[in-house]
Parts: C-alpha cells; structure tokens; sequence
C-alpha cells in the first residue's frame, strides 16, 4: 500500500481546471482516505486473530512490543494495552 500526499500530487501535476488535473483529482478522489490513526485497533474493540508480538499503546501513552496469546490475551502486565497495530506484511527484497 501506498500513502500518498494527493494535494500536492494535483498541485505538482496539474490544477483542477485542467483536463489533465481533473482527471487526477476524479482519481485521487476515488481513493479511500487513509490516516494512520485508522490503523491502530483499540483492545476494547477487537483483539488480534493470532498469537504474535505487536506494537501495542499503553495506558501512559508509550509504545512497546507485546506478546499475544490466542488463548491467553495479552497476559498480565502492569500497563494495560489499550491499542495495538496489525503487522505489517514482511518485507520481500527485489530481484
């Protein structure tokens, strides 16, 4: 996936009042808006599907990595996770 900054994409490439920037801006205003706030997942919505280590926000606001256990949940830890964030897919070098 890639975010991108679509105002200055149709500033750099276009304005909205050429045939070229119209086109774009139909484009750019078909994406889906994306905030990286939209991937953090509160625990008290949903806890992950698997057993796995993610990044998780505590209760005072920092960031850890945290072990989840499909059968335990997040184990007893002295600051709460009230979010975590899903894992990215691995990385895959280019040939």
């Amino acid at each position: 996936m890639r975010l991108i900054d679509a105002d200055n994409l149709i500033a750099e490439y276009g304005s909205y009042y050429t045939e070229e920037g119209a086109v774009l801006k139909d484009l750019v205003d078909r994406m889906p808006t994306i905030t990286l706030e939209q991937f953090w997942v509160p625990c008290r919505e949903r806890q992950p599907d698997a057993s796995d280590w993610y990044l998780v926000t505590l209760e005072d606001g920092s960031h850890v990595i945290r072990w989840y256990s499909s059968s335990h949940g997040w184990g007893y830890t002295k600051d709460e996770a009230i979010a975590w964030l899903p894992n990215p897919e691995p990385y895959r070098r280019n040939r």
